[in-house]
């Protein structure tokens, strides 16, 4: 609540994968409400609850046309193509979300880079101009379920996140890329069998 006791209103964003490691280029888009007082940092994490990623990367943002033109990174100190250990994601913190989108005019539109194990993942962010109603108990940011389209994008694959034993194991693979080198891209799993039958 403000000081006259008002809570603040309630945007919705739209947000729209762009690309990562492991999409296959299925439409994915989500829709997230928001309090209009609430920074960067809360929007991140409304994102990451939307898609179902796990938040344990770095992330940064950025206006732009488009994701691989000219950048307008926010805060304006970080390099245009940062690394993991570039970016200090408390100053999101500090950063009103909706003061982060560029002039409707511009062309631009505000872009959210999740700086995940195996590749950069981004993703589209617009605001709708005019609050939205603030549903009762809701505790924002709150995913808009009903307005979700397509899958979830897969933060590191064909579920590896069940196996991966090492942030290694999250890496995307080549073809020919295996675990144990022997051309069939699996592990071998008790492979010393045969090495006991000999010995008996």
């Amino acid at each position: 609540m403000d000081e006259n006791g008002q809570f603040p209103p309630v945007m919705r964003w739209r947000v729209e994968c762009l690309g990562g490691p492991w999409w296959d280029g299925e439409p994915c888009v989500r829709f997230v409400d928001l309090e209009r007082t609430r920074s960067l940092f809360d929007l991140h994490e409304g994102v990451q609850a939307a898609i179902a990623f796990d938040g344990d990367y770095p992330f940064c943002f950025f206006r732009a046309e488009g994701p691989e033109g000219p950048r307008e990174m926010i805060p304006p100190e970080l390099d245009e193509r940062p690394t993991k250990d570039d970016v200090q994601v408390d100053a999101y913190e500090e950063i009103n979300a909706f003061d982060a989108l560029p002039d409707p005019d511009s062309g631009e539109a505000l872009h959210y880079v999740f700086l995940g194990a195996g590749g950069d993942w981004f993703f589209r962010l617009s605001a709708e101009p005019e609050p939205v109603p603030r549903l009762p108990g809701a505790l924002y940011p709150e995913t808009v379920e009903s307005l979700s389209i397509g899958p979830d994008p897969m933060q590191y694959g064909h579920d590896l996140d069940d196996f991966a034993e090492s942030e290694e194991d999250l890496l995307p693979r080549g073809r020919g890329d295996t675990d144990d080198g022997d051309g069939d891209g699996f592990a071998d799993e008790g492979g010393d069998e045969d090495e006991d039958e000999d010995d008996e």
